[in-house]
């Protein structure tokens, strides 16, 4: 797993210098959903992180604990899998 850069450099670097074949070889998944990992060859499969509702949890959380000096809240936030064609499906025969 790792973020769309670093997807980026791995799919180049296992394809090209290792000669692995994504996903026959090796799955790779991504972070974060940039637009870019679509138009990988294969396309990237990502865990697509809500960015905009974490910082915006985030300084929410923050102004409270500066206004009450609240505990310490926890907070969890759905993230989505967007299942391209980077990860091998597992037969269960």
């Amino acid at each position: 797993m790792a973020d769309e850069g670093l997807g980026l450099e791995a799919t180049y670097i296992l394809q090209n210098m290792l000669k692995l074949r994504v996903p026959e070889d090796v799955s790779l998944l991504g972070m974060e959903s940039a637009q870019v990992s679509q138009y990988l060859s294969p396309p990237m499969t990502t865990l697509a992180q809500p960015l905009a509702e974490l910082a915006e949890k985030s300084l929410e959380l923050l102004l409270q604990q500066m206004d009450n000096a609240q505990e310490p809240q926890y907070v969890v936030l759905e993230s989505r899998l967007i299942e391209r064609e980077s990860v091998a499906r597992i037969s269960s025969d």
